[in-house]
Parts: C-alpha cells; structure tokens; sequence
C-alpha cells in the first residue's frame, strides 16, 4: 500500500461477544465482508476515518486500547471504548476525539503543578499501581498522557510549535 492511496482506519463490532478490530484498508466494506466470512459473530462497521500516515494511527489507537487487547488487531470492546471512537472525527487525515476540550484548563492552569500535585487522581492511580507492582497500568496512564500531549499539541498552529 503506498502512502497516496485513500486509507482508513476502521472499528469492526462483534457486539454480542463484546469485540471490537481496529485495523487499516482501503475499502472497509471489502474488509469486513471478508473478515465476516471467516469469524463465526456477526460483525458490524462501527466507523471508518479516512486517514494519513495510517500505520502510526493504527500504533496508536493499539497502543491506546492494549489494556483491553485481546489477540491481533482483537480488543475487548469497554464503553470507554466505543464513546471515545464516537466522538471521533477524521480532519486532515488525523483522528481527533472531539468531546475533550482542553482549552479553558490549559489557559488557565500551570500544567505540570496540576498534574504533579499529590493529590491528583492521575498521580495517586499511578502511584498506587507502581507500589503494586502494576506496571502494565502505569504504562497505560503513560499512553493516556501522551494521547492528552498529541491532542494538545494539535491544537497548536504548526507554525507555533516547538521543534
């Protein structure tokens, strides 16, 4: 696949059993009837982004989900999960979750003194599954941490950002 085709990413929902695919391709309907003819559930197309650079994307969204992973491009589908790829908007081959605006928090807070107080749910979770030795939790806050950064990040003007 060359970087000029039009790719999407697509979520797929197996619903009774609770499943969702997050996977790449250019034509969602052709991949879902294929992967239907071999997967005994039935399988619904949830969303399809048309999208760029659509092997970092899918990283991404995997990345985002491994808590839930459950085989390939398999995951446990949460609600968290499916109301987060329901505020989803394809915009300039991004995928941006539209429901969180940061806009009034970041304008008027210092950042890292909100995040690093003690008493920040962020900090005292990851903190709590350091001490038990969790470390595949910590990793998800780190990725929930990074996803706030790239979402913030994009809504600077590329011109504005930091090299």
């Amino acid at each position: 696949m060359s970087e000029k085709e039009k790719m999407y990413l697509y979520v797929m929902h197996a619903e009774k059993e609770a499943l969702i695919k997050i996977g790449i391709t250019n034509d969602p309907h052709k991949r879902l009837l294929t992967i239907q003819s071999a997967c005994p559930y039935h399988l619904k197309l949830l969303h399809e982004f048309e999208i760029n650079k659509y092997k970092a994307i899918e990283n991404r969204f995997h990345l985002h989900f491994r808590h839930t992973h459950m085989r390939g491009e398999w995951f446990r589908a949460t609600p968290y999960m499916l109301e987060h790829f329901n505020n989803c908007v394809a915009k300039d081959g991004e995928i941006f979750d539209e429901s969180r605006s940061f806009d009034d928090w970041l304008f008027n807070c210092d950042i890292h003194k909100e995040i690093t107080k003690p008493d920040n749910m962020i900090m005292h979770t990851a903190r709590a599954y350091s001490e038990e030795g969790n470390y595949n939790a910590v990793e998800y806050i780190i990725g929930e941490l990074e996803d706030t950064i790239r979402i913030i990040h994009c809504m600077v003007p590329k011109a504005r950002r930091r090299k």
